[in-house]
């Protein structure tokens, strides 16, 4: 490999950022930090196109990569990979005389990161970026045919695994599938935002930031919120998001009677810049990576008041209790209860503590340096 003085990182990519952004928007705005920084960042889009394009400032090679179902247990994966000549025709022209490190974040291209780390032997980075990442990695290494269960601790195709949560990480090395020293934490993080003034509603206003999908949970929000309803509470709660659970939930809220309560606003994406507006955040999830909703509610002077998981418990600082018990209805009400009827003092009190420990910990430029450091070490070793 030819010694070259631009630090370059290529990454495997199987979307653009769309409307709903996620983790190609997160994707996105880490290495369009780490450009600032002086990186160059290529992408490898999977297309089925054959050409490369420019995106937001970001080069973006398109080319078609090995089918991932049908492939993803069984060496089958790496066989057709062989026949699959554009990435590999383009990897070597591209890149195999330049000094770079080779990143994935989603599941299925593991197997394709460290085909390609392991054939070249260039530098690699795979970064987890949820329970779905880490259960689908988990599931590879339980299948007896998978190619590199005889050598899941040594994993020679790939140099770093990141994680977005110190949960996630302990997962990861509690179920003996990575080893430590190729592991580490990058926490999640946003963007902080000057203090924000409260705001006098007139009724309770709840938010839901969530895609509506099952292991969100967000039928029990409403069941708790229906009885409220009962009790003559009166309330409004918004929850913004789309996904497959928006049928099923829009049945329920008429079933419950809370037409004028609760609303499914849809996908915004400036739902950041309104979330001041609310008094309580609340989040029913099953299970999280690192989310990023709480976060910006704490960003945003709300407090969230979350089901006791242990990213969320990871996210709170260890003096404050804003949990309530998973799958039950009157832990919620509860919850709900206990902080409304708090003082304004002691609302005060505990939003200054969640600000605190949001600006200290979940800074998104401490996971920008985190990663530019990574970066450059590995670089060094090329």
């Amino acid at each position: 490999m030819v010694e070259s003085s631009k630090k370059t990182i290529v990454v495997l990519i199987r979307q653009l950022p769309d409307k709903s952004g996620g983790v190609q928007k997160g994707v996105f705005q880490l290495y369009a930090a780490l450009r600032d920084k002086g990186f160059v960042i290529e992408f490898i889009l999977d297309s089925d196109d054959h050409e490369t394009i420019i995106y937001d400032g970001f080069k973006v090679h398109k080319v078609k990569f090995p089918p991932v179902y049908n492939y993803l247990f069984s060496k089958k994966y790496f066989q057709n990979i062989q026949l699959k000549k554009q990435i590999i025709s383009l990897f070597e022209s591209e890149y195999l005389k330049r000094k770079f490190v080779l990143v994935a974040h989603w599941a299925p291209d593991f197997l394709l990161l460290s085909y390609l780390g392991h054939k070249y032997n260039v530098k690699t980075v795979f970064s987890f970026h949820g329970p779905y990442h880490t259960r689908k990695f988990m599931q590879l290494f339980n299948r007896k045919q998978f190619w590199l269960k005889s050598q899941k601790n040594k994993l020679t195709g790939i140099d770093k695994f990141v994680f977005i949560s110190r949960t996630l990480y302990s997962d990861m090395i509690d179920s003996g599938c990575i080893i430590k020293s190729k592991a580490l934490t990058i926490i999640n993080g946003i963007y902080i935002k000057p203090t924000v003034e409260d705001v006098n509603n007139d009724v309770i206003k709840f938010v839901v930031v969530s895609r509506l999908v099952k292991n969100k949970n967000i039928d029990e929000v409403i069941l708790a919120l229906n009885l409220f309803k009962k009790r003559g509470v009166d309330f409004i709660c918004d929850i913004f998001g789309d996904g497959e659970q928006d049928h099923n939930l829009r049945i329920l809220i008429g079933e419950t009677g809370l037409e004028k309560h609760v609303f499914l606003k849809g996908f915004s994406p400036q739902i950041d810049e309104s979330l001041y507006m609310y008094d309580l955040f609340i989040s029913a999830s099953l299970f999280e990576g690192m989310p990023r909703s709480p976060l910006e509610a704490i960003n945003n002077n709300v407090i969230p008041i979350l089901s006791d998981i242990p990213t969320h418990r990871e996210i709170l600082p260890d003096n404050l209790n804003l949990f309530f018990d998973l799958n039950t209805t009157n832990s919620l009400v509860s919850k709900i209860d206990e902080i409304i009827n708090l003082s304004k003092i002691d609302k005060e009190i505990i939003k200054n503590c969640l600000r605190e420990n949001l600006i200290s910990k979940y800074d998104v430029n401490f996971r920008f340096k985190k990663f530019q450091e990574l970066f450059e070490s590995l670089m060094k070793e090329v």
